[in-house]
């Protein structure tokens, strides 16, 4: 019998990630779930649990925390570590651009880019280590096509048009 893949999905406590979630539970997939809300998970995770039996782990950490992300990765126990797919979900919205302080500004630049490039790496790095052929999902939101604060928006000419 083949083992169940496992996937980690960041952002998993609500929107697009809780939704990928309940997919991949339907269909007997081990999940690692990611957020900064403990309370938010452990309600998924109780939901998954009930409707579909499913195996969960949760992983608490920001994103935005490179040291934290590292260190929650290492700390999973050895029958979690072969992880096969990694969902890059996380991700926040700003008030759009006119509006936008400095602050939120850096806030969901941190989360929206550097924190999906940064799990990407260490993801890409540890599947080649360990010679796991997985999967990396970078997940965006149609949110990303409307003057808002990301990287998209600006790149397609927020003031310009």
């Amino acid at each position: 019998m083949m083992e169940k893949k496992i996937v980690l999905i960041t952002g998993a406590s609500s929107g697009i990630g809780e939704g990928c979630a309940r997919k991949f539970a339907m269909n007997g997939y081990r999940l690692i779930l990611n957020g900064r809300n403990v309370e938010k998970l452990n309600a998924v995770k109780k939901e998954l649990l009930e409707k579909y039996g499913a195996d969960v782990y949760l992983l608490l950490f920001d994103v935005r925390d490179r040291q934290a992300a590292h260190a929650a990765l290492e700390s999973l126990p050895e029958e979690w570590k072969a992880v096969d797919i990694l969902v890059n979900n996380a991700g926040v919205l700003g008030d759009g651009m006119p509006h936008a302080t400095t602050t939120e500004f850096d806030k969901v630049i941190n989360t929206n880019l550097k924190g999906v490039f940064f799990l990407s790496q260490l993801m890409g790095k540890y599947m080649k280590e360990n010679q796991i052929a997985g999967n990396i999902l970078n997940v965006g939101s149609s949110s990303s096509l409307r003057p808002a604060i990301s990287a998209y928006s600006m790149s397609n000419g927020v003031y310009g048009h």
